[in-house]
């Protein structure tokens, strides 16, 4: 019951806002539309768990919260994986958002066009590309942010973000059960 409603969701909060207001390339749009509405249903399903395993609704609250700004942190947008110390690096593996930001970015940027930048003219820009292909602005980005790789890996992003999904409904289940 919850997939419909996640669908129109993401038709709405991608649809309107992304094709007709940003122009994103419509080459990928189903594919962009599948990876959100994955991470959508993982983070449902995710609290569902804790709805259901933690009967403290404020407590249940900050648990969502912290996981949520735990995934955004250890996403590997801010500090890269090669930065984080060895404990740090099982946050980025376990949490959802790398998964989602390399594929949805990549998604996004493949068939992007942009405006070629001469080195020459703006020596000091951190991404300057004499190209207009949106795969050379992600090659650039990747010396900066390490996460935005130049190949699709959203096939394996979605199956590591539906195990995630499948992991929370069987807690989910599970705790249903005991309780």
């Amino acid at each position: 019951l919850t997939l419909p409603f996640v669908f129109v969701y993401a038709l709405f909060a991608l649809g309107i806002p992304g094709l007709a207001l940003q122009n994103y390339p419509t080459t990928s749009f189903v594919e962009v539309v599948v990876l959100w509405c994955t991470i959508i249903y993982l983070y449902e399903a995710f609290a569902e768990c804790v709805a259901v395993w933690i009967r403290n609704k404020v407590v249940g609250i900050l648990v969502y919260l912290s996981y949520w700004i735990g995934s955004f942190l250890f996403s590997g947008l801010f500090l890269p994986l090669d930065d984080l110390p060895t404990i740090f690096k099982l946050l980025y593996y376990g949490t959802p958002f790398s998964y989602y930001i390399r594929s949805g970015y990549y998604l996004l940027m493949k068939d992007a066009t942009f405006e070629p930048c001469d080195r020459a003219l703006t020596p000091f820009e951190p991404v300057c590309v004499d190209s207009s292909a949106g795969k050379d602005v992600v090659e650039a980005l990747h010396n900066i942010l390490p996460i935005f790789v130049n190949e699709d890996t959203m096939a394996k992003d979605i199956c590591v973000l539906l195990l995630m999904a499948v992991l929370y409904k069987t807690l989910y289940i599970l705790g249903i059960i005991v309780r």
